[in-house]
């Protein structure tokens, strides 16, 4: 019989292949855990405390003490978190060389649809090879499939739609796309405090003579420098997506007060309008801005909400371009 191989893994490769590991000691005290799992249950320490604090095993029932945890090797695991936040889990483990602790591995298991949207997972935060994002897809799709029920062209498209907002993130600029605004702002409308928050559309000015005089190579380097411009202006909990086109929008939380608001969007113009440099070219754009502040509770719809919006811009856009309207409801 051979001897077995003693594989070094570095952390970032162990992170990148295993991203729900736990390493815990032969005493029972954690010593470390996986990017994918430290971000599902955000805000919980790891290191140096006890495992069983934070996890119980659901399967083999009965199962309560660590030192015994060796037992379990080679055995089908579940594991649910104190917390309640992850249950039934599918967890392997092995011992690590030398017998200095044990390796553990877990996986969501049937609660990978509901933790990927309420965390806004994406493919990148599992392992390559892990099967949970094509199940996820394949699930979406089969939402899709269900309920598309007026014939193959209906459903059909009904198929493309749900396939479109699989993604949450707009792909040039890497801020959220309209289906993460959706979300952001149906939790906003859905807290029992209502608190006023400001959503705000806005509109380049000038940037289709860019695409014309540059090209769209320059249109897009424009597109992702302003991006980066409204979030380097923006706090944590904001939220700043992009609809399309050279269409933005930014949602801000508690965020009340109208002459808070006219000092943020006198410092949004002058930061859009310094020049962009794209290779040899020098890329001037301006923004216009229409803002709606609002706890929600006079409409019905998100759509309503971003309707004032853009009533506002609209009326931005006819004062000259480079201008703000505020509105209040």
């Amino acid at each position: 019989m051979m001897p077995e191989a003693v594989i070094n893994l570095g952390q970032n490769d162990l992170a990148r292949l295993m991203p729900m590991y736990v390493i815990v000691g032969t005493d029972g005290k954690i010593r470390d855990a996986g990017p994918l799992l430290r971000k599902v249950l955000k805000g919980t320490r790891f290191r140096g405390r006890h495992f069983m604090t934070l996890f119980e095993f659901h399967r083999p029932q009965g199962f309560g003490e660590f030192d015994q945890i060796e037992s379990l090797i080679d055995t089908k695991v579940l594991v649910n978190t104190r917390c309640n936040r992850l249950r039934k889990m599918a967890c392997v483990l092995a011992p690590l060389p030398m017998g200095d602790g044990y390796l553990l591995n877990f996986n969501l298991g049937i609660g990978l649809e509901q933790i990927v949207d309420q965390q806004n997972l994406v493919a990148t935060d599992f392992a390559p090879t892990d099967v949970s994002i094509d199940l996820l897809y394949m699930i979406e799709m089969q939402k899709a499939v269900l309920g598309a029920a007026q014939g193959l062209n209906h459903q059909l498209h009904g198929a493309k739609i749900e396939a479109e907002e699989l993604a949450i993130t707009d792909p040039l600029t890497g801020l959220g796309n309209r289906r993460a605004l959706m979300r952001f702002v149906r939790r906003l409308l859905s807290r029992e405090l209502a608190k006023n928050f400001a959503v705000i559309l806005m509109d380049l000015d000038h940037f289709k003579a860019v695409n014309d005089s540059f090209g769209h190579a320059a249109g897009d380097y424009v597109l992702k420098t302003v991006a980066n411009r409204l979030r380097s202006e923006t706090r944590p909990l904001d939220m700043v997506a992009r609809l399309g086109g050279d269409e933005f929008v930014m949602v801000l939380p508690n965020f009340g007060n109208v002459k808070t608001l006219e000092s943020f969007f006198d410092r949004i113009i002058r930061k859009i309008s310094e020049p962009i440099q794209f290779k040899q070219d020098n890329c001037q754009i301006g923004i216009s801005l229409g803002a709606i502040v609002t706890n929600g509770d006079q409409f019905d719809s998100i759509d309503q909400i971003l309707s004032v919006s853009d009533t506002a811009l609209y009326e931005s856009k006819n004062q000259g371009r480079g201008r703000f309207t505020i509105v209040s409801h």
